[in-house]
């Protein structure tokens, strides 16, 4: 039920191909504050009356820029190679409307709100940044475990 409700949003009924619901991102002219912190107003919209609005600064404005760009270059590659695999063009289309356009913002969102019509649904904003060294031994594999394909058996 839930996945065709998904799909049905999507404007496709199960064992259709859904509607591409693609976010077109432009910058607004507008600025507002967040957390005292200057912000230029991008908004985000799609077909389907969803609109997200990000409050932007410049990369060099949030702690830890250099390596939050770094991650977001790898999330976006991994997720790249995910669609690719994928047979379901509708979970390609969701997965991939989350990060389609995020590119085009020309820096750092501190907060982003999504509407659905003109309601408020979701608000999210960076509270705070900063830069720490992580022990290497954080990272390490748990004795035990071992690599598995996805799918295999």
């Amino acid at each position: 039920a839930a996945i065709e409700k998904a799909m049905g949003k999507m404007g496709a009924a199960p064992g259709q191909k859904p509607k591409r619901v693609t976010p077109e991102f432009h910058k607004t002219g507008k600025t507002d504050r967040v957390a005292d912190q200057p912000c230029q107003l991008w908004e985000a919209s799609a077909d389907d009356d969803t609109r997200w609005e990000h409050c932007v600064v410049a990369y060099s404005n949030v702690t830890g820029s250099q390596e939050l760009m770094e991650a977001m270059k790898k999330m976006s590659a991994l997720l790249q190679e995910m669609y690719e695999s994928m047979d379901a063009e509708w979970i390609k289309n969701l997965m991939r409307n989350e990060w389609e356009g995020l590119r085009t913002l020309d820096g750092y969102p501190i907060r982003t709100r999504g509407y659905v019509g003109e309601k408020l649904e979701s608000e999210t904003a960076l509270k705070s940044s900063r830069s720490a060294a992580i022990p290497a031994d954080r990272f390490a594999i748990p004795a035990g475990y071992k690599r598995q394909e996805l799918g295999g058996a």
